[in-house]
């Protein structure tokens, strides 16, 4: 197992149990290292962390304390905790003193009802700790999800939101308009915005190694991005040009795609997943959406 996987799980877990991370912190954190997810066993205290390959890193947890009690109880704790603890041990087997005539002596009751505060204490504890938890857990896989699968998504979304806006438009022309919104100039401000601030977290989705040349692809995803934005309220010319821009940078990056799949074998998601469908899809949807709305014009004028 990599070492320095290993020493960024644990200096998560520190910051996670010394408030000295936030949970966006961890999650980037983790995300950028390549980690999948991650999972906290109280009972065991243990915290697993999980990459793609299979591999997992287990590291201990810190163990849970019980809640603070009154001044004359931590007292009492103070002297009989340890004995307290036997004492619930003993209790899940029967806890009877046969001197006693199956009777609990006074010091025996007394540790029993001391244990019994200790088991409800920590349930209390779990109740309290864990769904929160488990809560930071699901919303890391949301953004996960989301991160990875955005350009998918608002293709979906702009192709329904078109369809709904019947009354806006030609058909052709309404739905250029959202793809060159949505799923070409969001994605493109997205991707831009990766390869230039988060260069390592672009890098490792790709396939690649981190490089200088990560600035200027990111510069050129910010153009053809902001371009395409701009289309959605301007005329068909406009969105012509930024079609053009847009189908041989997109078009292109499918092609470099294909070479890096068959040539260095890399089917990283970022790679030979989502984004390679999207290259292809969105510009050859835009072209022939551009190709009919002219058509349309043409028989108007004609």
């Amino acid at each position: 197992m990599n070492d320095h996987l290993t020493k960024i799980a644990q200096t998560c877990l520190d910051g996670a149990e010394n408030n000295t991370m936030t949970f966006p912190e961890i999650v980037g954190t983790l995300m950028q290292e390549g980690f999948e997810s991650y999972a906290i066993d109280y009972r065991r205290a243990t915290a697993t962390y999980f990459l793609p390959d299979g591999d997992s890193i287990l590291l201990p947890t810190r163990k849970q304390r019980p809640n603070r009690t009154s001044s004359k109880h931590r007292r009492y704790s103070g002297r009989h905790q340890r004995g307290a603890t036997a004492c619930a041990g003993l209790h899940l087997r029967g806890f009877l003193h046969e001197s006693h005539g199956g009777r609990m002596c006074g010091l025996h009751r007394l540790l029993y009802r001391q244990a019994c505060c200790l088991l409800r204490s920590h349930r209390r504890n779990s109740r309290r700790t864990f769904p929160s938890v488990g809560a930071s857990v699901m919303v890391a896989h949301i953004i996960s999800f989301v991160l990875q699968n955005l350009p998918a998504l608002l293709f979906v979304v702009a192709l329904l939101v078109a369809a709904a806006r019947r009354r806006h438009g030609p058909a052709a022309e309404r739905f250029l308009s959202w793809v060159l919104l949505l799923p070409i100039g969001v994605t493109g401000l997205w991707a831009g915005a990766f390869h230039v601030f988060f260069p390592a977290t672009a890098a490792r989705l790709i396939g690649w190694d981190v490089s200088p040349f990560q600035f200027e692809v990111g510069m050129a995803d910010l153009a053809i991005g902001a371009t395409a934005v701009i289309a959605f309220w301007r005329d068909l010319n406009f969105k012509a040009a930024a079609v053009c821009a847009a189908s041989i940078f997109l078009l292109g990056d499918a092609v470099g795609h294909v070479k890096q799949m068959l040539i260095a074998g890399n089917f990283e998601p970022g790679n030979a997943g989502v984004p390679f469908y999207t290259d292809i899809i969105c510009p050859v949807l835009a072209i022939a959406l551009l190709i009919i709305a002219k058509q349309r014009i043409a028989l108007q004028k004609s």
